[in-house]
């Protein structure tokens, strides 16, 4: 079984705060992803 990914509003969400000048090394808790 390979990976799912996640969908395209949750991409779009995190882009959205990266582009209003959050780091991505803040959002990964909130969002529990990897900062990388």
């Amino acid at each position: 079984m390979g990976r799912r990914g996640y969908p395209p509003e949750f991409r779009r969400k995190g882009l959205d705060l990266l582009e209003a000048g959050h780091r991505a090394t803040d959002l990964a808790p909130d969002l529990d992803i990897s900062a990388q």
